[in-house]
């Protein structure tokens, strides 16, 4: 499902939420960040309540796209991790599940680590994904 004017869409089938969308704008320089964690989570980062470095993962074909969205991550007291574009994003989007990044939080280096095992292989990925998130993220 994502988002539209007249209320939620269904998906077409393959799909992911940011390849929708990216088809909607196809000029635009898109890049996605800040829906794996939840606002009150964000908070407590940028609020220093929550111990460590903690990463946010974002997504983009675009380059230019793709670093202005790490600038504004960073600003927020995160540190990006680019998991890849829009054949790595399903990790990052809804719902919350086994084998995917959305809802769970990570270590900058164990979310480097499943960013660059997703280049190569999804479902390992998936696998690092469950296995390193971190207790209550």
């Amino acid at each position: 499902m994502v988002g539209c004017g007249g209320g939620l869409e269904s998906l077409p089938e393959g799909l992911t939420a940011a390849e929708v969308n990216a088809r909607r704008m196809p000029d635009a320089r898109l890049a996605k960040a800040f829906n794996t964690l939840t606002s009150a989570y964000q908070r407590d980062v940028a609020e220093g309540r929550i111990e460590g470095p903690v990463a946010m993962f974002d997504a983009s074909e675009d380059a230019a796209a793709a670093e202005a969205a790490e600038e504004l991550v960073s600003g927020c007291g995160f540190e990006p991790v680019r998991i890849g574009g829009w054949a790595e994003v399903r990790l990052m989007e809804a719902p919350r599940r086994d084998g995917a990044v959305y809802g769970e939080a990570y270590r900058p280096d164990d979310a480097r680590r499943i960013a660059e095992t997703a280049a190569a292989d999804l479902d390992r990925a998936a696998a690092l994904a469950t296995e390193l998130r971190l207790p209550g993220g």
